[in-house]
């Protein structure tokens, strides 16, 4: 299968923490891989923070 990306979310920082979710069910029982990417935008001083990662099923 070919590598699929989920549409880009710009986030507002000042906005404090956001939840998101992705439906994976399209690669059950099988290996996929997940790449969080924050690509450079050019602002003077760009981050991001990742904080608890979870698959789960049902």
């Amino acid at each position: 299968m070919a590598p699929r990306s989920a549409a880009p979310r710009p986030v507002d920082g000042a906005a404090g923490w956001l939840d998101l979710n992705y439906d994976l069910s399209a690669f059950a029982g099988r290996d996929a891989t997940v790449t969080i990417e924050a690509p450079p935008t050019g602002w003077y001083c760009e981050y991001v923070f990742v904080d608890t990662i979870s698959l789960t099923s049902g």
